[in-house]
């Protein structure tokens, strides 16, 4: 029996949720009012024996495990292990919602669609293969639904009922769930081969959805039948419910003024307590009665409705729908560039507040002329050097000596190359995007692993050179500017060049390739 209050909280104001707090149907005051009820007994009668039966002697001992019960009480995990419990116990409930509620409307309008023909046959072949999913649905439901299992508590009452012929019942006596899944599907197919449905394409489609409603219609058997752990629902309990027992003593008010617990107002009602009993019994109910949606509480699933309306939506699609569509006819907004809307007279003045992007009505300035360059980094790695494959920094980038010994090591690295050629100008087609850019020109130049015996005197030298003439140094980073932008710079980068750029490195391949004088 679903609680509804959706409508009641249409409008945020407070009024609503005033409303919607003191409703007592699926509430928490109907949740936890006898447990309410009998700790408010109980905590009167150890109060008024506490004040009035015990002597002074034996007041001073009851204050002393009073305080030990408020002290370790307090250290018992009951938040914690109800937030967890809670959280798992929802995510499995709206799981069942989405999964488990399987809904006949898709299925009846591919059946209408796909089989046309009005003949009695066609028609009787529809409404029985609505019937045998309505079959499915029906035992799955008995199984996990007490109001259900009352409703149709044998398989005669399904006789009784309409939905089995007498034959059919004897077959599914030991409740075999693919059986009249498996005749709706043998009747697609003689459907099929009698040429009431053309397309085959129609026939996998059908079943398909089948498949996936008869998959809905048994989630609720395995979360029913595979719950959560038991030992994991005994811990939240007897945690929660031993919490609130020990309050019972740990919380009464102390009267003697020199014991350390000892309150200058005796209220004779723990109100901070009663508050902190609702709030964590009511937490503790939510998971409690959402453990099994398909009971009978005031939440649970109304299942008995559910089943209802696939029966009669079913039956209503497949036989009330027909082939026939309305003539095709202009619209009231024929030809119009800007159609608007109508409204009713009282609709017509309340605001709209449309769909507006948040940067729509962001100024931006604008520019006669914009200057295209490309990417800072691409023009980075031209300057740099060609890398195919990846670039990534060292640890410790920031490392000059690091960085340069990283660096060396590239033509050792698995799946990384770098050309052999060194880059000592940037590419024409960069330089005329942007030759404000390509002052500095910076070469990398490896000279290998030194073939030294010991091997903690290996190491690698990187010479770095300024490609611009030295006497030119307009407009020209020092070294350690250089060195410091090509440390943190990372290429992920495969260069393309153009024909003039590929032609340039040829004739410079062949200029370094001739020995030197």
């Amino acid at each position: 029996m679903t609680v509804t209050y959706t409508y009641d909280v249409s409008n945020s104001n407070l009024k609503s949720f005033i409303k919607l707090i003191f409703r007592w149907r699926g509430s928490i005051w109907k949740s936890i009012a006898i447990e309410l009820i009998v700790w408010c007994i109980a905590y009167t009668v150890i109060s008024l024996v506490y004040r009035l039966a015990l002597n002074e002697d034996q007041r001073l001992d009851f204050e002393k495990v009073c305080l030990f019960f408020e002290r370790y009480g307090s250290l018992l995990p009951v938040t914690y292990l109800l937030g967890y419990f809670v959280q798992h116990v929802v995510t499995r409930w709206t799981e069942m919602i989405f999964r488990a509620l399987g809904l006949i409307d898709n299925i009846a309008l591919l059946i209408s669609s796909y089989m046309s023909s009005n003949t009695k046959k066609a028609e009787l072949i529809k409404r029985t293969i609505i019937r045998y999913l309505m079959v499915i649905q029906a035992m799955g439901f008995r199984i996990i639904s007490p109001a259900m299992k009352r409703r149709f508590s044998t398989f005669d009452s399904l006789v009784d009922s309409g939905l089995l012929q007498k034959s059919e019942a004897e077959k599914l006596e030991n409740v075999k769930f693919y059986i009249p899944c498996f005749w709706a599907c043998s009747l697609l197919a003689k459907a099929r081969a009698e040429n009431f449905i053309t397309s085959d394409c129609g026939v996998q489609q059908i079943v398909e959805y089948i498949m996936y409603f008869r998959k809905n219609s048994l989630v609720g058997v395995l979360y029913n039948h595979f719950a959560l752990p038991i030992c994991y629902l005994q811990v939240v309990y007897l945690c929660v419910r031993m919490f609130l027992i020990l309050s019972l003593i740990g919380r009464q008010i102390i009267t003697t003024e020199s014991h350390s617990n000892h309150e200058p107002i005796d209220s004779y009602v723990p109100v901070m307590t009663i508050i902190q009993f609702i709030f964590l019994t009511g937490w503790c109910k939510v998971a409690e009665s959402l453990l099994n949606p398909w009971g009978e509480d005031d939440d649970n699933f109304e299942t008995n409705f559910i089943f209802d309306r696939n029966l009669r939506v079913g039956k209503t699609i497949v036989a009330g729908v027909t082939p026939e569509f309305p003539p095709l006819v202009k619209d009231s907004f024929w030809g119009e560039d800007d159609a608007e809307p109508l409204y009713s007279l009282e609709t017509a003045t309340e605001t709209q507040n449309p769909c507006v992007g948040s940067a729509a009505n962001f100024n931006v300035h604008a520019q006669k002329t914009l200057n295209w360059i490309p990417p800072i980094h691409i023009i980075k790695g031209f300057s740099h050097g060609i890398l195919h494959g990846q670039r990534s920094h060292s640890k410790d980038f920031q490392n000059p000596a690091t960085e340069a010994t990283r660096r060396g090591r590239l033509y050792s690295l698995p799946g990384v190359i770098c050309t052999e050629r060194p880059i000592t100008q940037t590419p024409k087609s960069i330089q005329a995007s942007c030759p404000s850019l390509m002052d500095l020109n910076v070469e990398l130049l490896d000279t290998g692993m030194h073939n030294a015996k010991d091997s903690a005197d290996q190491n690698k030298h990187v010479r770095w050179r300024n490609s611009t003439d030295e006497g030119n140094k307009a407009g020209a980073k020092t070294i350690d500017d250089v060195k410091m932008a090509l440390r943190k710079c990372s290429l992920n980068f495969n260069e393309s060049t153009s024909d003039d750029d590929t032609k340039s490195l040829e004739a410079e391949d062949k200029t370094n390739s001739k020995p030197k004088q």
